[in-house]
């Protein structure tokens, strides 16, 4: 699955003609065909008949399947923050100490 999936495209950044959307956009987008299977199988399935409100059934079952999609992107990548996978920690303006989280490493001849 990560193979067809980038681990690092969770927390992806997409760009449009020069501005940076937020990921919940991308993950929204992502959400939109199974909730859409689902709807038309509930349907068929004459599942809809139980359901008093349909329109906020939709709405509660399309946030129920964006957090899945959200959840399962994020199980998916790397097991440390968003920060360190942005690459600004990587950069070369900082390297933090893991044993000693949010602090600069010391130099040898640094005490």
């Amino acid at each position: 699955m990560s193979v067809l999936f980038p681990a690092h495209l969770a927390f992806f950044t997409p760009e449009a003609l020069g501005f940076y959307l937020p990921p919940l956009m991308m993950w929204a987008v992502l959400a939109l065909p199974p909730f859409l299977l689902l709807r038309w199988a509930m349907g068929r399935a004459g599942f809809y008949r139980l359901v008093w409100h349909r329109p906020l059934f939709d709405a509660a079952l399309y946030i129920i399947v964006l957090g899945a999609v959200m959840l399962g992107l994020a199980m998916l990548g790397p097991a440390t923050s968003g920060i360190a996978t942005s690459g600004i920690a990587t950069s070369g303006l900082a390297t933090l100490d893991p044993g000693r989280p949010g602090l600069p490493l010391v130099g040898e001849g640094q005490a």
